[in-house]
């Protein structure tokens, strides 16, 4: 993430209110000293071939559809304008949603992606359908997810949360890229890093106590102090690579999932700066994301990022996409 290359991909539906993706984008744009890019994703399988077979007249129902659609978001970066920066338009005729943001991300390589994050239910969650959920998943650049609450005071602090114990075989780079992000973010909106890692000592002991020897040998309050200590030194290394004070190391004590929402609730920083790896789908139904857990309990922004050798499943081709560029001719055609 550098601030002279790409834009800021903001994820808007001309349809609904879009003041805290907007307000979001205009305050990066100015500190990243980077352009806007309105992105909308549209689709009607009535119009798609699906339903009806592909025909000059669908073409330009298709086509006039994605007019109207980029009409409508003209007139929401018009409603935006602002000197200091510049807001492009863009739509895709696309389905699903968050593939067609990733095929954008493919071929505009933008700083950032926002996208608003709204409540789930458990249902979805659980299922694991949601859009949110799989651009969290899929996507090669940093998405952050905004939080409404644009009159909530401001911490001045971001966390970036790392693994250094590597569980679930999280690669050690990812570490790195997070706290690298945290920091860039940082330095724009003059805020400070604290580095923050959950580690669930019940989890160690009972790894520990597995082995019948060991389990004799070392009492359970022992286990969990040798492993509070092991995830500390580890932390404390991180952070002097990273030259962040050691007295902006946190160390939770129990699992992420529960920890970090709560502990978010009552320090408040201003976002959370997370990493997600690329897992098969049993894998995933098993370990799950710490991201995708806590994204509906955080106070505030929730970024995350992916390691540098990330390789999106989706392809930049798709059989249902009809991009905005394609549709001046039938427009013309249908006048």
């Amino acid at each position: 993430m550098t601030t002279n290359n790409g834009a800021i991909l903001a994820i808007v539906d001309p349809a609904e209110t879009n003041d805290a993706v907007m307000g979001r984008a205009k305050e990066f744009a100015k500190k990243f000293d980077a352009p806007i890019e309105l992105f909308s994703c549209t689709y009607n399988p009535y119009f798609s071939g699906e339903r009806l077979y592909e025909s000059p007249s669908s073409r330009k129902a298709k086509a006039h559809h994605v007019v109207e659609e980029k009409k409508r978001l003209e007139a929401l970066a018009q409603g935006h304008s602002d000197e200091q920066i510049k807001i492009m338009t863009d739509v895709y005729w696309d389905v699903p949603e968050y593939e067609a943001v990733v095929r954008k991300v493919l071929r505009s390589k933008p700083l950032m992606v926002l996208r608003k994050s709204e409540y789930h239910s458990a249902v979805d969650r659980a299922l694991m359908s949601n859009d949110d959920w799989n651009l969290i998943r899929n996507c090669p650049a940093p998405v952050v997810m905004v939080r409404n609450g644009e009159h909530r005071k401001r911490s001045g602090i971001i966390w970036a949360c790392v693994d250094p114990m590597h569980d679930h075989d999280k690669p050690a780079a990812l570490d790195d890229e997070i706290i690298r992000a945290a920091k860039r973010f940082a330095t724009a909106l003059d805020s400070e890093v604290h580095l923050v890692h959950a580690f669930d000592s019940a989890a160690a002991v009972a790894a520990v106590a597995a082995g019948a020897m060991a389990a004799e040998m070392i009492p359970s309050r022992e286990i969990g102090e040798q492993v509070r200590e092991t995830h500390m030194q580890r932390l404390q290394e991180l952070a002097t690579k990273h030259d962040i004070s050691h007295d902006r190391v946190h160390n939770l004590p129990g699992p992420a999932r529960v920890i970090l929402p709560a502990v978010a609730m009552e320090k408040n920083p201003d976002m959370i700066v997370m990493g997600v790896v690329a897992r098969g789908f049993l894998k995933r139904l098993i370990i799950g994301s710490t991201a995708e857990r806590i994204l509906d309990k955080l106070p505030g922004d929730l970024c995350v990022v992916k390691p540098g050798d990330f390789k999106t499943r989706v392809s930049v081709d798709s059989p249902h996409e009809f991009h905005y560029q394609e549709t001046q001719d039938d427009e013309q055609g249908a006048a």
